[in-house]
C-alpha cells in the first residue's frame, strides 16, 4: 500500500507548477456558494505555495472553478477552486485553490520562510508577484 501512496504523491507533485509547504494559517474567505448564497467565514490553510493553497474548515458547498476571496492579515486575493473534498470530520470541506494571475500572493513572507531550498527559491519568488 505504501508504494501506491508514494506513486500517487509523486504524480501529484509532478502535476503542480511549484512545491507546496505545510503551514498553519487562519484566513477569512468569502464568495457565493454552490446554491447561489453569499458566504463569509474563517478557514484554515494547511499548505501554501506562491500560486495556491489547501484550505480546510469550509462550511459552504462549493464547486470546482468557483471564485472565492481570501484575506490573510491585511492582504486580499481572488482564488479559483481547483478541487474539493468533504472530510466528513472536523476539517469539514477541504479545497485546493489557485490564485488568479492578476492577484498578488497574500502570504509572501510565509512562503519565503518555509521555502528554504536554494534550488526552488527563484521559482517561488517569481510566483509571489501578480501575473505569474
Amino acid at each position: 500500500m505504501a508504494g501506491v501512496t508514494v506513486g500517487i504523491l509523486s504524480l501529484t507533485m509532478e502535476l503542480r507548477k511549484e512545491p507546496r509547504f505545510p503551514v498553519q494559517l487562519t484566513v477569512f474567505i468569502w464568495g457565493v456558494d454552490a446554491t447561489g448564497v453569499k458566504f463569509a467565514q474563517v478557514a484554515q490553510v494547511r499548505n501554501v505555495s506562491g500560486r495556491g493553497a489547501l484550505l480546510c474548515g469550509i462550511e459552504q458547498p462549493l464547486r470546482p472553478e468557483d471564485l472565492i476571496g481570501v484575506q490573510y492579515r491585511q492582504r486580499r486575493a481572488k482564488f479559483r477552486v481547483v478541487w474539493l473534498r468533504d472530510s466528513r470530520g472536523p476539517e469539514k470541506i477541504l479545497a485546493a485553490v489557485e490564485r488568479l494571475k492578476a492577484e498578488a500572493c497574500p502570504w509572501p513572507e510565509e512562503v519565503m520562510a518555509v521555502s528554504k531550498a536554494p534550488h526552488g527559491a527563484q521559482g517561488v519568488i517569481a510566483s509571489l508577484r501578480p501575473g505569474t
